[in-house]
């Protein structure tokens, strides 16, 4: 707690979850749901789309995120507990992402089926560790405990204590699969604290299994480590284990994360630490021959400071040699499977990073005191070889970019912090003057054209660019001025099916193919989309035609005014003038009917009816807000509103037609230039 000390009735209180300020010496408080700062144990990512994060917070709940940002929702909006408490690890059934396991410590588990709003506790061994040495329990749970649900059989879950527990059929009963898989050293397991007051809630055991891990290629084998030094291994589902620790551990170090190869059997990741014995040596290991020998990957002299220990070590699936590091002090990456290392902080906070997953081309981060972070898009660096890095431009290929609907209805954006569309990205070795970027079709016809300088997107500095490409063909061109209440004015969304974009800097050119897809949960086809594509285009193309008529109204209208002006002096001047007024009149009558004249802001339709021009808006609005093959009546709507308009434009010509060429043939008799010189100033 602190107080200002000029000022006592201000204070600021501090916690894990973060911080707290009253102006009035404690009556109220500001609230912490303002700031991200919760220090997170574990991530765990879940298989639907969009993916949800879950994670436990310390001195708080477990949560579930989305990972970006859903139509019409906050992001606090879509937050929910899963069970569990504040430090367990927790696994998602990944074929149903209703179904939440969730530890704590003491061995805590709960199922959670959210679908049903129904919790139960599926605990091991419901023992209460409150005044009770370690050596006396009968399974030591810590309070970080792993929790797997095995990638072969959804049906199969694991939890460790110090011996690995097995359930087949969620959590009602469990088997023990493995002896004692740590050294067990008894003065360890001693009640701690004193010695006025034990300390001994259950957290502070010792001598636990502290990572787990089944092998994503093979369903027997299965890794361990524990928090005193040791890691096991069985490849035959637990029926025998063996000690493949390696020689050069840390003594007594703690294995925080086992990393089974997804690339090749027998190859694995370790993250280790021993900080608390003030060693901060950052050691990472790495096998090939299930443990029969091991490599250090990370020893303060190849990328990573001799003072960051390292608390997570991910290999990417997609690019076997590429490996992320979670540190104490901020993210590393290797591309050459751990024998050299780089920073890879970007704008991450320098902070703790407590775990790692790697998802749907995604980074996803556990921090310890900055909650959640995504790096969006890994693409790029499963692209990046020796020649990409020695180019002096380049255009990575984009991901499949999905159409989805984050943004709420009528147009208004919904909060996100994910880019949406397409994610293209180019690197330029130097700086540029210009540079163009297209979206074209799969036959190649351009869709959108970007340009630097002008595009605001875009950059011609040196370094890596993204630019999100929102999914949308040209918007409507609209008279500048006109008022379209309840009206999306932004471009019609691509339809499923293959693009290109193209970049153009100096004498580089380059084209990469992508795709766009459905909203995976979606239940319309490519085709349906397809077709509100169609009519979206149609009706925009239409209230183009519709704006384009008004534009050619208003500038007949204006060189009619203008001609008579210039005849106020002629003899012909009176009925040049009533001519004059009655094409003005017609015209404007015309207009009157394809634009309301009189709107000059969003509320003015309220008191002033909208016009063809808007009922053209609206429509194009609901077309464009159904995601889905649309409805009949707009397809009747838009014929409609077609016979309306091809009335008009018959009416426009016929004024063409008869009154105006009978306007010019007078202009003609009188002899009343068409043009004057002016010999003022």
């Amino acid at each position: 707690l602190w107080i200002n000390p000029h000022d006592p009735e201000i204070m600021i209180q501090s916690n894990d979850g973060g911080a707290n300020i009253s102006f009035n010496g404690g009556q109220t408080w500001s609230t912490q749901y303002n700031q991200p700062t919760a220090e997170m144990y574990r991530v765990t990512v879940d298989h639907q789309f969009p993916y949800r994060v879950y994670g436990a917070q310390q001195d708080n709940t477990t949560i579930s995120v989305p990972s970006q940002g859903m139509a019409d929702l906050s992001p606090v909006q879509d937050w929910y507990t899963v069970g569990g408490g504040e430090s367990g690890h927790i696994a998602v059934q990944p074929d149903n992402p209703d179904i939440v396991y969730a530890g704590s410590y003491i061995g805590v588990m709960t199922r959670l089926d959210r679908a049903h709003g129904h919790i139960r506790s599926v605990e091991v061994y419901p023992e209460l560790n409150d005044g009770i040495p370690g050596r006396d329990l009968k399974y030591r749970f810590q309070w970080n405990a792993p929790i797997r649900i095995s990638k072969h059989n959804p049906a199969v879950i694991y939890y460790t204590s110090n011996q690995v527990h097995r359930s087949t059929d969620e959590g009602k009963s469990w088997e023990v699969i493995s002896p004692d898989l740590t050294r067990n050293i008894d003065e360890y397991l001693n009640i701690p604290g004193g010695p006025i007051q034990h300390d001994n809630t259950g957290v502070e055991l010792y001598c636990t299994i502290f990572s787990f891990e089944e092998s994503p290629l093979d369903p027997q084998v299965l890794w361990t480590g524990s928090d005193d030094g040791l890691v096991h291994l069985s490849q035959d589902g637990g029926k025998t284990w063996q000690n493949v620790t390696p020689r050069d551990m840390p003594l007594e170090g703690t294995v925080n994360a086992i990393e089974p190869s997804v690339h090749q059997p027998g190859k694995a990741y370790l993250a280790v630490y021993r900080y608390r014995d003030n060693d901060f040596a950052p050691y990472i290991f790495r096998t090939t021959d299930y443990g029969k020998s091991w490599q250090r990957l990370a020893d303060g002299n190849n990328g990573i400071p001799a003072d960051h220990f390292v608390r997570v070590v991910r290999e990417d699936p997609a690019r076997e040699g590429l490996l992320y590091a979670g540190t104490e002090f901020g993210m590393f990456v290797s591309f050459d499977d751990g024998a050299h290392w780089q920073s890879f902080q970007q704008n991450l906070p320098v902070v703790p990073i407590t775990d790692l997953q790697v998802h749907q081309q995604d980074l996803v981060v556990a921090t310890q005191g900055r909650s959640f972070w995504i790096l969006d898009d890994l693409t790029p660096l499963h692209q990046l070889t020796d020649k990409v890095a020695r180019a002096n431009v380049h255009l990575f290929a984009p991901d499949t970019a999905y159409r989805t609907q984050v943004n709420g209805y009528r147009g208004h954006n919904a909060p996100q912090n994910k880019p949406q569309g397409a994610l293209i990205r180019y690197y330029l070795a130097q700086a540029v003057d210009s540079l163009t970027l297209d979206i074209l079709d799969k036959e190649g016809n351009l869709i959108q054209s970007f340009t630097y300088p002008g595009e605001e997107k875009l950059s011609g500095e040196a370094g890596m660019h993204p630019f999100a490409w929102d999914l949308t063909y040209p918007k409507p061109d609209l008279i500048k001025e006109a008022v379209m209440s309840l009206s999306y004015t932004d471009g019609p969304k691509a339809a499923p099916g293959m693009y290109q974009v193209r970049l153009k800097a100096g004498d580089y050119q380059a084209s990469r193919d992508f795709t766009v897809k459905r909203d995976p949960r979606w239940t319309f086809s490519d085709e349906d989309l397809q077709a509100q594509f169609e009519l979206a285009t149609a009706v925009r193309d239409t209230l183009n035609a519709c704006h384009t008529l008004i534009r050619q109204l208003r500038s007949v209208r204006e060189q009619v005014q203008e001609v008579t002006q210039r005849s106020q002096k002629t003899a012909a001047a009176a009925d040049l003038q009533s001519d004059c007024d009655t094409l003005v009149a017609m015209l404007t009558a015309l207009e009157e009917d394809l634009i309301q004249t009189r709107s000059e802001s969003s509320q003015d339709p309220i008191n002033y009816p909208v016009k063809l021009d808007n009922q053209y808006g609206y429509l194009y609005t609901v077309v464009h807000d159904q995601d889905a093959r649309p409805v009949a009546s707009c397809y009747q709507r838009f014929e409609d509103l077609n016979k309306q308009l091809a009335q008009h434009q018959q009416t426009f010509a016929e004024i063409l037609q008869t009154d105006l060429k009978a306007f010019e043939e007078k202009i003609e008799q009188q002899g009343i230039p068409r043009f004057i010189i002016s010999t003022t100033r």
